[in-house]
Formats: C-alpha cells, structure tokens, sequence
C-alpha cells in the first residue's frame, strides 16, 4: 500500500496494482477478518470491500478536519477515527452511525490503536491517553452510576422517544 493523495492496494505474490487507486488518503486500516479496507482521508473516512473493490456505504463524516488515523477494534465492530480537529470519534462499522460523543484532545491526534476495553490516542502535544471503551455489561447499571439520579420524564422522552417512562434507578 503506497499512502500520500492515492492509496494503492498490491497482490504481493504477483507484485501487480489490485484495482484502481483510493484518492485523497491519509491513513489506513484493515478490519481483524482482513475484509474490509477504512481509509482516512480529507472529508472522512471510506470503508472499502476488498474482495469487490467497492465502497460500503456512506462515508464516514463527523470531523470538521483532516482524518489523520484509522483503527478497528479487535471485534472489527468499531473504527475509531482521529483528526487534526483534535477528537477522536467511535463508529459502528455495520450502521456507519457515530457512537457516543466524539472524544476530545488537547491537539491534533496523531494516532488510534484499541486494546482490550481501551482506546489509545496520541496527540501532536506529546499526550498520551488510554480511554475506557468497553461497554458495560449492565448499562442501566451503569446510567444510574453517572448521573446518580432515574432520568426525569422529560430526559426518558428525550433519550427514549415512544417508550414508555420507567424509574430504573433504584436509589441504594
């Protein structure tokens, strides 16, 4: 793979170009099963069908800057996206949907990698961090630990359109 404005995949046993060139690229990834091809670019993030050569999907947006860093997690379920607008963003790879508030830096981030439960990231600013990404195995559990309060009726309408309103807080 060349990286610069074109991305270039290769059969390395024929040492011939696979298809035509991925434009505008910055960085690249492969998911763990080796299927699927996300490409950093630009305007946002592509993911790429390698055995079709085609795009699955919309592209993935969010950053109002330059994508600088791309990284599946080991269940290939989640990339993780990085830019010069110093946040980091979660994504389902099925829906293309962003997960959770964009996470936020001090500097352009730089790099993405995920280990077990965790995202690592590393800033322009020499900053390291490693964030909790792992999703709790209670979550109603664990939405009651943080806002340490039941959701008023209003937030239930607002977080949960059409379902029916419930205390699920139980105060200890």
């Amino acid at each position: 793979m060349d990286i610069g404005e074109n991305a270039q995949l290769w059969e390395l046993s024929t040492q011939v170009e696979a298809g035509p060139p991925i434009s505008r690229a910055k960085g690249v990834a492969f998911s763990p099963d080796v299927r699927t091809l996300a490409v950093a670019g630009n305007a946002g993030t592509r993911l790429i069908d390698l055995a079709s050569r085609k795009q699955l999907g919309r592209d993935l947006g969010g950053h109002s800057g330059v994508i600088t860093a791309v990284a599946f997690s080991a269940d290939g379920g989640t990339l993780a996206t990085a830019s010069d607008d110093k946040s980091v963003r979660l994504w389902d790879v099925a829906t293309h949907e962003q997960v959770g508030a964009a996470l936020p830096g001090r500097s352009r981030v730089s790099q993405v990698e995920f280990g077990d439960g965790v995202l690592a990231t590393v800033n322009d600013d020499d900053t390291f961090r490693v964030w909790g990404v792992a999703e709790p195995a209670d979550l109603v559990a664990a939405a009651c630990a943080r806002a340490g309060r039941t959701l008023s009726a209003g937030e239930w309408e607002q977080y949960l359109p059409g379902e029916p309103f419930q205390k699920v807080c139980v105060p200890s």
